[in-house]
């Protein structure tokens, strides 16, 4: 065996699988990908509301309020049109996230069904990328606030 196919084999990482046999770890299917058992599904209605509920109570939604009303807008329109903008992105959410609720299988392998295996890894990159964008955003304005 030549030195690169032992450096190879040493760099696979191994799992037993349920039948007792040791296999590579493939990155197309995982414990992580799976679906989620059903005795490990504890979340409720209210969880899921109370989980989306903080994820959109942040700094960028206070100052949508405040945008509109140097806008013009008075107090209660400003109010109104985000509060109207949090249902409408609720809403859509909820339809994204239906697969998932439903079914139980995170977002990459719902990607699949529409760009195949390899070609759902751009829109799980595109939503990472996007996440801890929107986290800087909420980073600099949390500290703009202090």
């Amino acid at each position: 065996m030549s030195k690169l196919s032992r450096l190879h084999e040493l760099l696979i990482v191994k799992r037993t699988q349920r039948d007792g046999v040791e296999r590579p770890v493939d990155m197309l299917d995982n414990d992580s990908i799976r679906p989620t058992p059903v005795k490990d599904r504890t979340w409720s209605q209210l969880t899921y509301m109370m989980f989306w509920f903080s994820a959109t109570a942040n700094v960028s939604n206070l100052y949508t309020a405040s945008t509109g009303m140097s806008m013009g807008l008075t107090m209660w329109e400003a109010i109104g049109c985000s509060f109207g903008g949090q249902i409408l992105a609720g809403a859509l959410m909820a339809v994204n996230g239906r697969a998932g609720a439903m079914y139980r299988i995170p977002f990459p392998v719902l990607c699949r069904s529409s760009f195949g295996h390899w070609g759902a890894l751009w829109p799980t990159f595109n939503r990472a990328a996007m996440s801890i964008v929107w986290n800087g955003v909420n980073t600099v304005q949390g500290g703009q606030c202090l």
